[in-house]
């Protein structure tokens, strides 16, 4: 069986989850340095 290579679909899918989660994720890391940037949230 060959490995398959993911469809461009699931990987906007799979991108637009994990886009989102990794700024929130590095957004709290830094909260106390930016937190003039928390206004578009």
């Amino acid at each position: 069986m060959r490995h398959q290579i993911p469809k461009p679909m699931e990987f906007l899918v799979a991108s637009c989850f994990i886009f989102p989660l990794s700024a929130l994720w590095i957004q709290s890391r830094e909260d106390d340095n930016n937190e003039d940037e928390m206004d578009f949230l």
